[in-house]
């Protein structure tokens, strides 16, 4: 059975992001990131962050919230250029996009994925991160990338891996 989940594991530093984030810029797809520094990322905070995108083609504001239709570039340029007045660090961004545009030159939406990268570092507060993640797995029309070092703490058989 086909699955939209796929788990890349390895040591820190072998590209498991980075060959994830090149795969979708030769496919021209946007990767959206949950990573473990944007802060918490519990079930509620996965579901803000990137229900919307998982869900459907369009983004919107304010993340799973719902929110008016937003263009993704006028949503992630406010991004930028609220980093460039923090002197260029981290925008604050709960999701990041490798690029800008959700709709492809012949105007039909362009295709993307989820990508929650080293899941296996979790911090206390972060208890129901695994039911978050599988709820929004399994309701997700969009691609579902995981990566992580110790594949030894990921719950392996709750999830429908490809």
């Amino acid at each position: 059975e086909l699955t939209n989940l796929i788990l890349l594991y390895g040591p820190q530093g072998t590209g498991k992001t980075s060959a994830v984030h090149a795969v979708a810029n030769e496919l021209g797809w946007d990767v959206f990131e949950v990573y473990p520094g944007m802060g918490k990322r519990t079930g509620k905070d996965i579901e803000r962050y990137v229900g919307d995108v998982a869900r459907n083609h369009t983004i919107r504001g304010g993340g799973g919230g719902g929110g008016s239709p937003t263009k993704a570039k006028d949503l992630f340029a406010a991004f930028r250029k609220a980093g460039q007045q923090q002197g260029g660090a981290r925008p604050p961004s709960p999701v990041k996009a490798t690029t800008f545009s959700r709709e492809r030159e012949d105007g039909k939406p362009k295709q993307s994925l989820i990508l929650f990268d080293e899941v296996d570092i979790l911090y206390g507060e972060e208890k129901d991160f695994w039911t978050g993640f599988i709820d929004l797995v399994r309701l997700s029309r969009r691609p579902v990338i995981m990566t992580c070092t110790d594949i030894t703490s990921i719950p392996i058989h709750d999830l429908a891996l490809q």
